[in-house]
């Protein structure tokens, strides 16, 4: 008989560009129109790098210089928001509500033999995969990363003997390890990375496995194979990778307009239970054939290590 501890992994992984001066400070909670919160919505000054992302609370908060701003507010599966605002010295408190996306479906007379419409969209993606992946030649930014490691149940015996994890659990939280980092991070084509550590802070049990570093969490979905080294050895196929059919199905959910754009959700589904591969939706902006966002997951049939599932929620802006 098996026993298996459920561990949930957090990792929030924030690519930020901030000045560091005397600013306004922006808060502010991020909710939907049920008022449930958006945990880890993405909260960015429009036109520009600066930004950050809301805690498991929807909590946020900005430095800003005095002027005039327009923030947007992101979260996958609602429409954007978009908020101008006049910072001056004092405090602001901004907060926003988010509608859920409406996908519309175009009428259509489909044929058993027909292919589903996301395929088509999907090849025109996948023939711009490397355009997009090389549009940047080099980049340099400033990383915050927050990993927290919760247990949520565990056997109070194992074949008879009592569990005491008194130790390396926080009993109020379920808390047994948390990490903070701040590094800066430079990226040149094609693979050199070099990143150098401003600060840590780790508390918890050191005996577990934390993503600390930027490089050890880049997923990049216009490489072929993403995630190599930190999650397993031989890494996974991306949705959009130059042999992406041979593994994966796709539907096309329906489709949104932002900014004008017309963007195509489509779900992405496993051909065979064990490959390396991800599972959930990818967001495809019409006519550039970019990625839009991504709601993707990995699970155990995947051949993750240490974990069951990560989900990996991608905001792409333009800058």
């Amino acid at each position: 008989m098996k026993t298996f501890l459920s561990l949930s992994l957090l990792v929030v992984f924030l690519l930020i560009n901030s000045e560091c001066s005397q600013a306004t400070i922006i808060t502010g909670r991020v909710t939907n129109t049920q008022n449930e919160v958006l945990p880890f919505a993405s909260v960015f000054i429009k036109g520009t790098t600066n930004g950050t992302t809301t805690n498991t609370e929807g909590y946020y908060k900005l430095d800003l210089q005095p002027g005039r701003y327009t923030i947007v507010f992101k979260y996958i599966g609602y429409t954007q928001v978009e908020k101008t605002i006049d910072v001056a010295d004092s405090r602001i408190e901004l907060n926003v509500s988010l509608k859920e996306e409406k996908y519309l479906l175009s009428e259509a007379v489909v044929k058993a033999s027909d292919e589903d419409p996301a395929y088509a969209i999907m090849r025109k993606a996948i023939a711009k995969r490397k355009f997009y992946r090389d549009q940047v030649n080099e980049y340099s930014c400033d990383v915050y990363i927050k990993g927290l490691q919760r247990i949520n149940k565990y056997p109070k015996k194992i074949l008879g003997q009592p569990v005491d994890l008194t130790d390396v659990l926080d009993s109020a939280t379920g808390v047994v390890y948390l990490s903070e980092s701040v590094t800066k991070f430079n990226f040149r084509q094609p693979d050199d990375v070099k990143e150098v550590m401003i600060s840590s802070k780790v508390s918890g049990s050191r005996n577990t496995f934390s993503f600390n570093r930027a490089s050890d969490f880049v997923f990049n979905f216009y490489d072929n194979i993403v995630g190599q080294g930190g999650l397993s050895s031989r890494g996974f196929i991306s949705p959009v990778a130059g042999n992406a059919m041979f593994y994966y199905r796709f539907k096309l959910i329906g489709t949104f307009t932002e900014n004008g754009v017309t963007v195509n959700k489509i779900e992405v589904i496993p051909k065979r239970q064990h490959d390396p591969v991800f599972r959930g939706y990818i967001f495809i902006q019409d006519s550039a054939w970019r990625i839009h966002s991504t709601d993707l997951f990995l699970i155990r049939d995947a051949q993750i290590q240490f974990v069951d599932t990560i989900r990996f929620n991608q905001v792409m802006l333009p800058v």
